[in-house]
C-alpha cells in the first residue's frame, strides 16, 4: 500500500458535520450524499502518499476500480496493533467495472473507510443515502481489512488515497483526499464521464 492514513476521533464535530455491470456510460439515477459527508472524511483521517502521475498510472497501481452505488453500510473494528481502529464498510452494487473483477457478497463490493470509533452508525446513515454513487481505485490490503469485529465474509478493498470519488448529482464528482492534486493530468476531471474517459482512453 502506497499510503499512510491518521484516524481522529471526533465527536460533536462529525454530527455538525452531517447535519446540514459494464463498461460504457450508463444512465445514471443517483442520490447525493449530505454536503458534510466528504468534509468529515477529510477532517478525520489523513494521508501521507505520492501522488499518481495520472488517472491511467493509478489504473495500473491497483486492483480493482469500479463505479457503485450506496446499497449498504455497516461498522467493523480493525484487528490491529492500535488496539483496534474502526471502519465504515460501505456496501456497492457495481454499474461499471473498469478494472479487475471484485468479490462480492450478494451481488455487492465492499470497501473499508477510516472511521473514529466514537461515531457510530446512525450518522453515516443519516449522511450517506442509498443510492449515492462512488468511484473506487482499489486494493486488496489485508492488513487493513483484517477484522475483529463486523467481518462483512468478503474482501473489503481500500480506496488509494487518489481513488475515492462521491458523485455530487447532477453532474460533479468530488476527490475526497486528493482534491489538491492539480497538475495538468488531473485537471477537467469533474464528472464520471470526465474520470472514465481518461482511465479508459487507448
Amino acid at each position: 500500500m502506497r499510503a499512510r492514513v491518521r484516524t481522529m476521533a471526533v465527536g460533536i464535530l462529525a454530527a455538525a458535520f452531517l447535519a446540514g455491470c459494464s463498461t460504457g456510460s450508463p444512465e445514471r439515477d443517483v442520490e447525493a450524499a449530505s454536503p458534510g459527508f466528504v468534509e468529515m472524511l477529510r477532517v478525520t483521517s489523513s494521508y501521507s502518499y505520492i501522488p499518481y502521475a495520472d488517472p491511467k498510472a493509478m489504473l495500473d497501481g491497483v486492483d480493482v476500480a469500479f463505479v457503485g452505488t450506496v446499497q449498504n453500510l455497516s461498522t467493523a473494528v480493525v484487528a490491529d496493533e492500535l488496539d483496534g481502529q474502526g471502519a465504515l464498510l460501505v456496501g456497492l452494487k457495481p454499474a461499471e467495472l473498469w478494472k479487475g473483477t471484485p468479490e462480492t457478497k450478494d451481488g455487492l463490493v465492499y470497501i473499508s473507510l477510516p472511521r473514529p470509533k466514537n461515531v457510530d452508525l446512525s450518522t453515516y446513515e443519516a449522511a450517506v443515502p442509498i443510492g449515492t454513487e462512488f468511484v473506487v481505485f482499489g486494493l486488496d490490503h489485508p492488513p487493513s481489512t483484517r477484522f475483529a469485529t463486523g467481518d462483512p465474509g468478503v474482501t473489503a478493498y481500500v480506496p488509494e488515497p487518489q481513488g475515492l470519488y462521491v458523485a455530487d448529482p447532477p453532474s460533479k464528482l468530488i476527490n475526497v483526499w486528493a482534491d489538491d492534486v492539480t497538475s495538468s493530468e488531473w485537471a477537467n476531471i469533474d464528472s464520471v464521464d470526465d474520470l472514465r474517459a481518461a482511465v479508459l482512453q487507448r
